[in-house]
């Protein structure tokens, strides 16, 4: 007992005092800070932000979502009196030519944006009247403000394209970075009334 009251002693002595004594405090103070930051401060403020940048998109596409519906009345009264325009519809004598397409605008848009596409599947068409609904589901990863660009274009891209299923996630490769995960679906109408687009794709094409 007495040998270890007589080492903490020693060891109290050896340590500078004055000035040199708070300076070594003020720098352990600093490197216990810096490390309470990494190992617990750090981590939480990154799924805040993270969080945070999530709801902020979902909030704007919501409030997207609400004009549309706001415009929808119109919209109708429109439909009942002219066709909508060749130019808001896909390029594709048959589906999977109209995927193809869609496909192309896609990884377009996504290239001119700064997105990378990390996953696309084709959804099953479905009759919408007297047109053909075409759709992708597409995973897409960003940073949140270049994923705001992208849903930017995609909704007004020509021909149309409609996002549907939006849901935002913490990318799982982010290698180091705030990137994020947009899984949604995305669609696009083609004709099946015999007629096509003036402007044909380059899917069209023999």
């Amino acid at each position: 007992m007495n040998h270890g009251t007589t080492s903490l002693s020693a060891l109290t002595r050896t340590l500078p005092e004055g000035r040199r004594g708070q300076a070594l405090a003020l720098a352990m103070l600093v490197v216990a800070l810096g490390l309470a930051w990494l190992l617990v401060l750090g981590p939480v403020w990154t799924r805040y932000a993270d969080r945070a940048q999530g709801l902020e998109l979902q909030r704007a596409t919501l409030a997207r979502m609400q004009r549309l519906a706001t415009s929808l009345p119109a919209l109708r009264q429109a439909a009942t009196t002219s066709a909508p325009g060749p130019s808001q519809l896909i390029d594709g004598t048959t589906d999977a030519v109209a995927s193809a397409n869609l496909q192309d605008m896609l990884q377009k848009i996504a290239t001119e944006t700064g997105s990378e596409i990390t996953s696309v599947e084709n959804a099953a068409p479905t009759p919408a009247g007297r047109y053909r609904r075409i759709g992708l589901h597409v995973v897409a990863t960003a940073p949140f403000p270049i994923l705001v660009r992208l849903l930017t274009r995609l909704e007004q891209a020509t021909p149309a394209i409609v996002i549907d299923g939006l849901h935002l996630r913490a990318s799982e490769d982010t290698n180091g970075t705030s990137a994020m995960d947009a899984d949604m679906l995305i669609h696009a109408f083609r004709r099946t009334d015999g007629t096509q687009p003036s402007t044909p794709s380059r899917n069209d094409t023999p």
